[in-house]
């Protein structure tokens, strides 16, 4: 799920079979999911704003293929096409409002977040999940912890 309402979402059965995915609020629908999800490669997507506003996206399919908006901050565009160039893996990306970003990669990570709270936790050890709510209050997940920010529902610590 996206900031300004984007979403995408891949089910398969339980047997891994009848696998089907669906998309909606994004501009990156026909021309880009819709060919990404055609191949029998892992699909992963991420939605945000750029700092103007605009909606934002990343998909990424198999270990480094991808397809982005063109609005994407040039720092993440050039690591993804690197990564990419290099047959390296990008294990995840997460996009979030006003063009701040997170992608871990065989390199290690690169990050622009725009809070020092923030940043100070995903310092602090391997990140494995990280996300970032519309109204700024985040949550990190590591190997064995998490850190959040004040005001994250009790109900997720």
């Amino acid at each position: 799920f996206g900031p300004d309402g984007a979403w995408y979402i891949n089910g398969v059965k339980p047997d891994g079979s009848g696998g089907h995915c669906w998309w909606g609020n994004t501009e990156a629908a026909e021309k880009n999911i819709k060919f990404l999800t055609s191949s029998p490669h892992p699909v992963q997507t991420s939605f945000g704003t750029c700092t103007y506003g605009n909606k934002t996206f990343a998909i990424i399919q198999g270990s480094n293929g991808h397809s982005l908006s063109g609005n994407l901050h040039e720092e993440l565009k050039t690591r993804l096409t690197q990564i990419h160039n290099k047959n390296k893996k990008i294990d995840f990306i997460r996009l979030f409002n006003n063009g701040k970003f997170f992608v871990s990669d065989d390199e290690g990570t690169l990050f622009i977040l725009g809070n020092e709270y923030l940043t100070a936790a995903v310092d602090e050890d391997e990140v494995k999940e990280l996300a970032v709510a519309g109204d700024g209050r985040w949550v990190v997940i590591h190997e064995n912890k998490y850190v959040s920010s004040v005001g994250v529902d009790e109900e997720l610590k």
